[in-house]
């Protein structure tokens, strides 16, 4: 074999114990450089110093649960008339849940130690490439949607995470034109008629509202967000987030319509949080 002295490579036999002497001092420095290594990898401020500190903060994580509920009053929307008069015809789809529980138009989110906030938004430029070339969503999961029924965008509120594609289907008999003018978000999808989907790719954080050009009573609302702590609650106001790595957050309940409101929370590893909040 070949062990180094004095900078150079020379062969040696094992039965020596100077030989025996080199190879273990070789074998501890290589071992020292590749611990060196490994714990440089796991450092705070290095991508995989984060990884790994995410990674065992998930492992503690806890949930935070409770309820929400509306004491505010909320309101109405303005009616406007349509510019075209609605056509004969069955709108196609799941019918759209009447009256709608503005509880459940409420998003809940941290802000704190997540990477968090609803901002800027970036134009997307594929908003006319065929649907059948469009990514997937990430591990196989339907996209998300906004549909069209009845004159009506459901659901009314839907927060995403940033890279999210939003489909928007026409389930009505006859054509709606999707769009929005938000400084987070412009984009126009054209008139299309019943039965087509055309979507849109939201690449930034921000508040992105969404209407029809034909119907102008027609209104959405999109947050996305660049972090994955956000919910909405059920029709009765329950709801669950997380899991949550431990640390100290603000709560966040929005609605469109509210001011919001914001509650400081802790989380502690394996004990479940509960919050109520009152908009």
């Amino acid at each position: 074999m070949k062990v180094q002295t004095d900078g150079r490579w020379r062969k040696a036999s094992l039965s020596t114990p100077l030989a025996i002497l080199n190879l273990c001092l070789a074998c501890a420095c290589l071992g020292e450089v590749v611990s060196s290594s490994f714990s440089a990898e796991l450092q705070p401020g290095s991508p995989s110093g984060v990884r790994a500190k995410s990674n065992t903060a998930l492992l503690v994580a806890s949930e935070i649960h409770g309820s929400v509920r509306i004491q505010s009053r909320i309101q109405p929307k303005s009616m406007a008339i349509s510019m075209y008069s609605r056509r004969s015809g069955r709108s196609t789809g799941a019918p759209i849940p009447s009256p709608v529980n503005e509880v459940e138009n409420v998003v809940l989110y941290l802000e704190g130690n997540t990477h968090h906030g609803v901002s800027s938004f970036v134009e997307s430029q594929d908003i006319n490439t065929p649907l059948a070339e469009a990514p997937v969503s990430a591990r196989g999961q339907p996209r998300p949607s906004i549909r069209q029924i009845n004159e009506t965008f459901w659901p009314h509120v839907l927060p995403i995470t940033t890279g999210t594609i939003v489909e928007f289907p026409n389930g009505d008999p006859f054509f709606h034109n999707v769009f929005s003018l938000s400084s987070a978000k412009s984009f126009d999808l054209g008139r299309y008629p019943q039965g087509q989907i055309r979507w849109v790719r939201f690449d930034k954080p921000g508040i992105v509202k969404v209407f029809c050009h034909i119907h102008s009573h027609m209104s959405a609302v999109i947050l996305v967000f660049d972090h994955h702590f956000f919910t909405v609650p059920d029709s009765k106001g329950e709801f669950v987030l997380g899991p949550v790595p431990p640390g100290s957050y603000t709560l966040v309940g929005w609605h469109e319509r509210l001011k919001p409101v914001r509650q400081r929370v802790t989380v502690d590893a394996h004990e479940p949080l509960a919050v109520n909040l009152v908009l």
